[in-house]
């Protein structure tokens, strides 16, 4: 066995052994959620409590049922994926290590595919992505007060990103289900009251202004009106741009390192070693 077949074998019995250990307690955590939904449910409301949600505004079972999918699936895959590559590597089966590979070379295929497809149709992406966002507002946002998680949503946004709505105050303008009750009066709101500078301390934990002309009869030095979450959201990705290309490329050459060398222990197992 050469130096390079030593070596690949050893990164990939480490690599996919966690690969293993993670995909399994994907799967579990998936099935106890599932299958034990009193138990989990449970707990779950301890946590919107410590929180500070209602879980009443929330199907808790759709919830938990949708996560507990996901949570199997993609343990299942993990789970396939190192058990392939830790016994392909371990025993010197063939037929394992070359589905890894394959496996693992479809996985950055489709990756690079979402990346060039994602800068070449940019403009339909962002085109899309608007649309749903202000159709979320249109239909779902329900206030400042609200705890429905859509309008939680955008309300954090608002206070994080110092910005409203998606390209700006105006979004706000068809929300059917606006409640603009604030302190027991009903205001004529231009703006969330999120939309406000000056909110003291951090999401969940905050207090809005005394002064609510801030969304009454905002302007440019008292609300964030005129500038757009979307916008927002996009500098802060271009800000931190040069890391995520970095943890890109490096996930990249990590799954190039996988294809590799199980294609050098494939190749370097003996006529005579095990087969599937």
């Amino acid at each position: 066995m050469g130096c390079g077949s030593a070596i690949g074998r050893v990164f990939l019995v480490i690599v996919n052994t966690l690969f293993t250990i993670l995909g399994f307690a994907l799967l579990v955590i998936g099935c106890l959620v599932k299958f034990k939904e009193d138990l989990v449910t449970k707990y779950a409301k301890e946590l919107f409590k410590v929180i500070k949600l209602d879980s009443a505004d929330y199907n808790l079972d759709e919830l938990l049922s949708s996560s507990a999918v996901v949570f199997i699936i993609v343990g299942v895959v993990i789970l396939i994926v190192g058990v392939l590559g830790c016994f392909g590597a371990c025993c010197g089966w063939r037929v394992f290590l070359v589905i890894y590979a394959i496996i693992v070379f479809l996985v950055l295929i489709a990756e690079i595919a979402g990346v060039v497809l994602a800068a070449l149709m940019k403009k339909d992406v962002d085109s899309v992505v608007k649309k749903g966002m202000k159709k979320s507002i249109a239909e779902l946002y329900k206030g400042d007060l609200s705890q429905e998680p859509v309008s939680l949503a955008w309300n954090s946004l608002h206070i994080e990103f110092d910005c409203c709505g998606v390209d700006n105050y105006m979004d706000f303008m068809n929300a059917t289900h606006w409640n603009k009750t604030y302190n027991g009066q009903t205001l004529d709101l231009k703006t969330p009251l999120s939309c406000c500078k000056g909110i003291e301390g951090e999401f969940p934990d905050i207090k809005y202004p005394a002064d609510t002309t801030c969304a009454t009869g905002s302007d440019s030095t008292n609300s964030n009106r005129n500038k757009g979450c979307y916008s927002a959201i996009e500098d802060f990705i271009n800000k931190y741009s040069n890391i995520f290309i970095g943890i890109g490329v490096v996930v990249a050459i990590f799954e190039i390192l996988c294809i590799v060398f199980a294609i050098i222990v494939c190749r370097n197992v003996e006529e005579g070693d095990k087969m599937v």
